[in-house]
């Protein structure tokens, strides 16, 4: 990444039941991101692959893909649950 934005934050996965769960708490996140409703905007999202530089399209079995409504809204922060 080359841009200007310094985002940390944590991520946890874990089950419940059938589901995948993430927990996620971001800093210094783009505040000029809104998502308007667009599907994979201001995503939170896995990707298939094991590399940043081999990075598939997203994760998932099925054929919908349930990441492309997940979005955060950015104050700078973003602690959430998807």
């Amino acid at each position: 990444y080359t841009g200007s934005l310094a985002v940390t934050g944590r991520v946890l996965i874990g089950q419940a039941g059938t589901d995948t769960v993430l927990w996620y708490k971001f800093s210094g996140l783009d505040t000029a991101c809104t998502g308007n409703g667009k599907t994979n905007s201001c995503g939170v999202h896995i990707h298939a692959g094991t590399t940043c530089a081999e990075a598939g399209g997203h994760f998932y079995a099925g054929t919908e893909d349930p990441w492309a409504t997940v979005i955060y809204n950015a104050s700078g922060e973003a602690l959430g649950r998807a």
